[in-house]
């Protein structure tokens, strides 16, 4: 089974975690050991970063619960997080879409 986990983190602008690999393959250790924790086989395959500034890229929180989330209607959406969309200018996760919109969970 392959599972794909997404992990958002906030940074702070003052705040200098990327460009350390160092930094980055410790939290990936660190996550590892979280999951064997609980008894499960993890066996690390790859992992990446990327720098994600939600002024430019089609990623944001969602307006209701503040759930990282991309605008799915969007050409630009970012598949790494929730699915979402803009409903009366705001910016919804698929959990807080209306119900009966082509998206909601």
């Amino acid at each position: 089974m392959l599972i794909h986990a997404t992990y958002a983190l906030e940074l702070d602008e003052a705040t200098d975690l990327l460009g350390s690999d160092d930094e980055i393959l410790l939290l990936a250790s660190q996550l590892e050991k979280d999951i064997e924790s609980g008894g499960q086989v993890f066996g690390w395959v790859s992992s990446r970063y990327e720098p994600v500034d939600t002024s430019i890229n089609n990623i944001g929180k969602c307006a209701n619960c503040n759930a990282l989330t991309s605008d799915c209607e969007s050409e630009e959406a970012v598949t790494a997080v929730s699915p979402g969309a803009l409903v009366g200018g705001r910016l919804l996760c698929d959990v807080c879409l209306p119900k009966g919109h082509p998206l909601a969970f």
